[in-house]
């Protein structure tokens, strides 16, 4: 028997992988992908990780509405040999959720997507999971049942979830590896740098280049530059455009932080973001880094559901070691 692994951005497939080599699981992966940065992250952690049985799907306007066709054709041979008996999933859209039904998987585990897994362990209801659906192939039932796969266990085990304790452990493993590390060299002066990990709310936040000129202020006050990591659903042209009026660097890479962090840290300085669920999955590879989270106004966020992903993320951050909030910007 075999599993099957689905995953829609790059952090979900790096937990996929971990719970593969974790578990000694062989299977199939499924990819789905939105965006051309998505698709070359993933395919950058599929050749570093020498991922199996890859299938890679684009959610362009033609799969969204076809995609059950083509789902079905692609996995009924699976279907009728009966060869899948567990389901590694990240994301629970409807493609997903099609072909989780339609493999009729009952052994389903939910692994990490950052933010999105404290709230759905904090209230479920909140991701629309006890929405139902008019067919029955596209329900999300399963989720609910799902035991976690995930590095949050203290809080599932807080809420009286089920899960399984993901330590990074093996992609650790691999990533602290020479020949990977050598991928990812870079020319970078670290001494001189602040780095800064971005969060998708550049558009969200209505005093976001007030508060990105307070921090490269700030930076420079203790003698070093900004050094700004954008997310991969950052503008460019509009992070450069800031960059250019607050004098410090910005950069996007090609490939999932984890793979590049140990390029561009030194194993010493504490790291800046407003918030953002890598510097978990950093924490965890990266031994004795140090984070400084510094606070949003809440009310300067407009959109209500960011607004609570950040409260439930300073929540969160509240309670963990090597993380300090920094109430600057408030």
């Amino acid at each position: 028997m075999k599993s099957l692994f689905i995953a829609q951005t790059p952090l979900q497939l790096l937990n996929c992988i971990e719970a593969s080599k974790k578990n000694n699981q062989k299977g199939y992966f499924v990819l789905f992908y939105d965006c051309d940065e998505n698709h070359k992250r993933m395919m950058a952690l599929v050749e570093i990780f020498n991922v199996d049985n890859v299938q890679y799907y684009s959610l362009n306007s033609i799969f969204r509405f076809i995609f059950p066709i083509v789902l079905f054709s692609k996995f009924k041979k699976l279907k009728r040999k009966n060869e899948i008996n567990k389901v590694y999933f990240g994301t629970y859209a409807s493609w997903a959720s099609f072909l989780i039904n339609y493999l009729s998987v009952e052994n389903t585990v939910l692994v990490d997507d950052g933010s999105k897994t404290i709230v759905i362990m904090n209230n479920p209801k909140r991701m629309g999971l006890y929405k139902k659906k008019w067919f029955k192939c596209l329900r999300k039932d399963y989720v609910q049942s799902s035991t976690f796969f995930t590095i949050y266990f203290e809080l599932a085990q807080k809420k009286g979830l089920p899960f399984e304790k993901n330590n990074l452990s093996h992609v650790t493993t691999y990533i602290n590896n020479q020949t990977v590390h050598n991928l990812f060299k870079t020319d970078l002066n670290l001494g001189e740098k602040q780095l800064f990990i971005g969060s998708f709310i550049s558009d969200k936040c209505e005093k976001f280049e007030e508060h990105i000129g307070i921090l490269a202020n700030k930076a420079r006050c203790d003698g070093k530059e900004l050094y700004y990591i954008m997310h991969r659903y950052d503008d460019e042209s509009k992070i450069s455009e800031l960059a250019d009026s607050f004098n410090f660097q910005c950069v996007k890479y090609d490939f999932p932080l984890e793979l590049v962090f140990s390029t561009i840290w030194n194993g010493q300085d504490e790291v800046w973001s407003q918030g953002s669920t890598a510097v978990d999955t950093l924490q965890l590879i990266y031994q004795g880094l140090n984070v400084r989270i510094f606070k949003m106004p809440l009310e300067s966020i407009n959109s209500v559901f960011q607004r609570e992903n950040f409260s439930k993320l300073y929540d969160y951050y509240s309670e963990k070691e090597c993380v300090i909030l920094d109430d600057t910007l408030l």
